[in-house]
């Protein structure tokens, strides 16, 4: 299996460190705390020629949530010319159990929905198996 890269997008530090613990044995990690800087890194790593294959996304965040960098994300694929379809896997994690948070990310064109705690085996399944 190649080297994943992966981009991890939570305003909580211990999450994010937590998970970033869990995915780095697939690959290079880089971690954000916001939905801003979260769309700035994914347009830098396009721009740069080395986009991200997999990003972990929370919903809850300050200056910007996560549907909305969702949304920024996929606007910004979708004017790539080199690429007819989203190339990335975004995963929206988020402590909610609310069904229109969910409804919301798959319409946003979200690729899985992990609820926190996350834990290892959902991480191991949506990289070696590519789904929840």
């Amino acid at each position: 299996m190649r080297k994943l890269r992966c981009l991890i997008v939570d305003d909580d530090v211990i999450t994010g460190r937590l998970l970033k613990n869990m995915v780095s044995e697939y690959g290079a990690c880089d971690e954000v705390g916001t939905g801003k800087k979260a769309i700035d890194s994914f347009k830098r790593a396009w721009d740069e020629g080395n986009p991200y294959d997999l990003v972990f996304l929370d919903i809850m965040m300050p200056e910007m949530d996560g549907q909305m960098a969702l949304r920024a994300m996929r606007e910004y694929e979708s004017t790539r010319a080199d690429i007819g379809e989203k190339s990335c896997r975004i995963i929206i994690m988020t402590v909610s159990r609310e069904p229109h948070d969910v409804v919301e990310a798959y319409k946003n064109q979200c690729d899985g929905f992990m609820t926190k705690p996350i834990a290892k085996f959902q991480v191991d399944k949506v990289i070696l198996q590519g789904q929840l």
